[in-house]
């Protein structure tokens, strides 16, 4: 996935959200919302938990999320490729993978 591809989801997500056809992941304890454990990233430690909500609709969080998620992702496709019987073949994929999580890292 390009960095264009990436700003593109991340713009798409933040419209759904802040027009309310999307909502962010989380649940009510004591008449308070909390944002699942997916959800929740390190912008959110400092944040009142009045705002959460609020919060987990910025751009700013949702810029995190969808990169947290990718490196999630990225993590998985490596695995697989050296799960197979030759991963040699596949070094160049595995190159490419790990280069797109440093950029997503240095950017976090």
């Amino acid at each position: 996935m390009t960095n264009s591809q990436l700003d593109r989801l991340i713009n798409l997500e933040f419209h759904k959200r802040r027009n309310w056809l999307s909502q962010p992941v989380g649940y009510y304890k004591d008449k308070r919302w909390y944002p699942s454990k997916n959800e929740k990233q390190k912008c959110c430690n400092n944040i009142n938990t009045l705002s959460l909500k609020t919060h987990c609709r910025t751009k700013r969080h949702i810029k995190n999320l969808l990169k947290q998620n990718r490196l999630t992702e990225i993590e998985d496709e490596i695995e697989h490729l050296y799960e197979l019987d030759y991963p040699t073949k596949h070094l160049t994929t595995i190159a490419l993978l790990t280069q797109e999580a440093i950029e997503i890292t240095e950017t976090l």
